[in-house]
């Protein structure tokens, strides 16, 4: 394990003494650094784009029930779908957006009802790394933000109802191999343009981890740390109320220290988990009621033997991620039940997509962003849409955006923002090229 961060292969030799080794390893390596990680190192142009092929054999039905250590609940998953693709024609209709005053990538970005707002921009000028823009897509104009009180990479990064909570993070910009991890943030008021601080938490600072809004709370668990000058995974999180400017700790989760893999707030509790091997023992996936401070343990899903990094999104009434696992093992999205306690596996997509980010519509999972497959070099990108309902799925109508990554994707009242991003260039080429436009699909119900 190297002594600073050398790039995004220091991260995961920590990661990898967590999940394992032999080809997973390598999988799930791939997959932090396509999707959430800055690329500074070994950075080549992807191949040309091939479609995935995605075997149909479902998996055999199974039991489980979780150990009675700690709050219980029998998991046990349903009939799985036709293991024949259901595609129906492409959907949506995409307008180009103005181009933003400044591009950015790997950059926080949330829709506030009214305004998309764009923060950071680790990788470009140092004068816009702590600055930020908002976009109207009633008017079609974007008007700057203030400037916060310094950058982060990478941080907590929730909206209220009334500010924009940005916790954490790395203060190490561009192409640093150094880290500065904090444990404070600060809070932005799009009504008056200002920034207000967040205070200590009484955790250690780290980036890469989890955060959800839940209505009254900010909390943020696991992610990366520093030791001693190495950066490992932690196992702990805590909650901040804004009403009280206050943090408390969370209670001790079943989970191990890690970087989870999947997360999603049900209204009620936090569902989390998927990081890992779900053949090693141990509990890979939990949910936290932070009413009573308690978590349950969630048994996995029955045929998912690995997770890496995906996106995950709720429906209102089930949790639905994609998987990836082994080159040649099934990418159906696997939907989680909380009150029945029951799994199910979707029908298969029609083209892979694991790692591929994905919102939420109201209607639909939308999938747009670059793919992980078995062939080496090959990055396709992939813009579908699945329908839980029907249990169908649409490809997007074709877009003119071409191949980027860190990109922001956020579900609107009446579509979905695609906007910025970067390119990739080859090993040792910095600054990275930065993408400044973007496009909004909008969908008929």
């Amino acid at each position: 394990m190297s002594e600073s961060r050398q790039g995004d292969d220091a991260r995961w030799t920590v990661a990898g003494i967590l999940l394992g080794a032999g080809l997973l390893l390598v999988a799930v390596a791939v997959i932090w650094r396509l999707d959430v990680s800055v690329q500074r190192n070994n950075e080549v142009e992807p191949a040309p784009s091939i479609p995935s092929t995605v075997p149909t054999t479902p998996p055999s039905p199974s039991s489980f029930v979780t150990p009675p250590s700690s709050t219980t609940s029998t998991t046990r998953l349903v009939s799985p779908s036709s293991s024949t693709t259901t595609t129906l024609p492409p959907i949506g209709r995409w307008e180009p957006m103005p181009v933003g005053p400044v591009a950015r990538a790997e950059h926080v970005s949330v829709w506030t009802g009214t305004e998309l707002l764009v923060w950071g921009n680790p990788l470009g000028p140092v004068e816009t790394q702590a600055t930020g823009d908002a976009y109207d897509p009633v008017t079609r104009t974007w008007r700057p933000m203030a400037s916060a009180p310094e950058a982060r990479r990478t941080p907590a990064a929730v909206w209220t109802g009334s500010r924009l909570l940005i916790w954490g993070g790395d203060r190490a910009m561009g192409d640093s191999t150094d880290f500065d991890l904090a444990n404070d943030g600060f809070a932005y008021d799009p009504a008056t343009d200002t920034w207000s601080l967040i205070p200590a938490a009484p955790i250690e600072g780290r980036a890469y981890m989890f955060n959800v809004w839940t209505g009254t709370e900010l909390i943020v668990w696991g992610g990366m740390v520093d030791h001693d000058g190495m950066e490992v995974a932690a196992g702990d999180g805590a909650a901040y109320d804004p009403a009280t400017n206050t943090w408390r700790v969370l209670a001790p989760s079943p989970l191990g220290a890690g970087n989870p893999g999947v997360g999603v707030w049900t209204g009620h509790e936090l569902i989390i988990g998927g990081d890992g091997d779900a053949t090693d023992g141990d509990p890979s996936w939990a949910s936290y009621d932070p009413v009573t401070d308690t978590w349950s343990k969630i048994a996995d899903p029955p045929g998912v033997r690995s997770y890496g990094v995906s996106a995950g999104v709720w429906t209102g009434q089930e949790m639905l991620f994609a998987p990836f696992g082994e080159p040649g093992e099934p990418t159906r999205l696997a939907a989680y039940d909380p009150d029945r306690h029951e799994w199910r596996r979707t029908a298969p997509p029609p083209v892979s997509v694991a790692t591929v980010p994905a919102v939420w519509t109201g209607t639909r999972v939308v999938f747009w962003g670059h793919a992980v497959t078995p062939v080496p070099g090959v990055v396709p990108m992939v813009g579908v849409a699945y329908d839980p309902v029907t249990d169908t799925w649409n490809r997007l109508a074709p877009d003119t955006l071409g191949t980027r990554w860190g990109h922001s994707l956020v579900a609107t009242d009446s579509g979905v923002i695609v906007w910025g991003g970067r390119s990739r260039k080859p090993y040792g080429a910095f600054p990275v090229p930065l993408y400044g436009d973007g496009a909004v699909l909008e969908i008929t119900p």
